[in-house]
């Protein structure tokens, strides 16, 4: 219904027997193809465009006062911002001969068989999106004009003059002596990177990394789990989701694969997937497809931090047959944005070589 608002993540949505069908059954490939857009906040509300405020910058904090003495009167002033969402989606058409076909299992079941793989490429691209993103700057493989801003770009020093992040929320591993994780990687390099993350979870005011999703690099996240585990296990674990999948946990934060970009080009010769956190960024943790390094992102990911937002739920709309009468069509659409409320809800360290 118009005017009405939710919140939730994609693993709780699919487990729902309340939900509709179609979107639990979407809600399941969220959980299959992105264990990081799975674990977001998700806040769903019908509107294109919102502002709210982020509190910045405390002047004024309440005091002690004599017994008789009025109390401090608090001014401070919240800094409005604006968000905006971004259309993403397909469609998908199937023959009207279809609908009447023994072996193929009727128009429902050609649904199905199509939907599958777009919407794993949807899903995949929403990580991808999330991650690298921006729609402001000159050219590059990350432009995209149509999308929301990813959290890299957030913490560029563009992105955290609008979000408000302090310069502290992304950090040099080379200046914390983190950044050898490939020749030369050692106990030390391990130790320091381990007191980044520390520092990182207090920096976002979630000590124990309590709603925290730290994203690595898949060889970056072995050599340190590995590492680590090798000499003691009470900082790093494992916990099993409601589907019962595996998670990774550093203290209460959960250690997610970011996944993979879905093939641009599937000829010959054509683009193949790659690792959404590839190592080949530049040292600046900027994006790049011809630099050597990685980075870790942290988010703390809530209704006071930092949600997913779309205009409505997931899910396919209804077959309808297209003018003409000779093809039915599935439409799948949402919109999609991010709602930073927390300035430090987002963190960056770069500059970690796995070479």
């Amino acid at each position: 219904m118009a005017g009405l608002s939710s919140t939730y993540n994609m693993l709780d949505f699919a487990l729902d027997k309340r939900r509709d069908g179609l979107a639990r059954d979407v809600a399941f490939q969220f959980n299959d193809y992105s264990p990081l857009m799975a674990n977001l906040t998700m806040k769903v509300e019908p509107i294109m465009d919102w502002e709210t405020m982020r509190y910045l910058n405390f002047q004024e904090i309440p005091q002690f006062v004599k017994l008789v003495q009025d109390l401090p009167i608090i001014n401070n002033r919240p800094t409005p911002y604006a968000e905006q969402l971004a259309t993403a989606g397909f469609s998908i058409q199937i023959p009207k001969q279809y609908s009447v076909d023994r072996r193929s299992g009727g128009i429902g079941q050609m649904l199905k068989r199509k939907m599958r793989p777009a919407l794993k490429g949807h899903v995949m691209n929403l990580a991808e999106k999330f991650i690298n993103a921006r729609n402001t700057g000159g050219a590059g493989a990350d432009l995209d004009l149509d999308c929301f801003n990813g959290i890299r770009y957030r913490l560029t020093t563009n992105g955290r003059s609008k979000t408000g992040a302090e310069s502290f929320m992304k950090v040099d591993a080379a200046t914390i002596g983190a950044s050898t994780f490939g020749t030369g990687f050692t106990s030390t390099v391990l130790a320091n990177m381990l007191s980044g993350w520390d520092q990182m979870l207090y920096n976002m005011g979630s000590y124990e990394g309590d709603g925290v999703i730290i994203i690595a690099n898949s060889l970056l996240r072995s050599r340190i789990s590995n590492s680590y585990l090798t000499s003691q296990n009470s900082i790093f674990g494992n916990d099993t989701d409601a589907l019962g999948k595996t998670v990774m946990t550093y203290r209460n934060a959960k250690v997610l694969l970011p996944g993979w970009t879905w093939p641009k080009d599937n000829s010959a010769g054509g683009n193949r997937q790659t690792q959404i956190l590839a190592p080949t960024e530049t040292d600046n943790g900027n994006f790049s497809t011809g630099g050597t390094k990685t980075s870790v992102f942290f988010v703390r990911t809530g209704e006071e931090h930092l949600t997913f937002r779309k205009m409505k739920d997931d899910a396919p709309e209804a077959l309808n047959l297209r003018d003409g009468g000779i093809m039915y069509e599935s439409v799948f659409w949402n919109m999609y944005g991010i709602d930073q409320q927390d300035p430090n809800a987002i963190g960056q360290i770069h500059n970690i070589d796995l070479a």
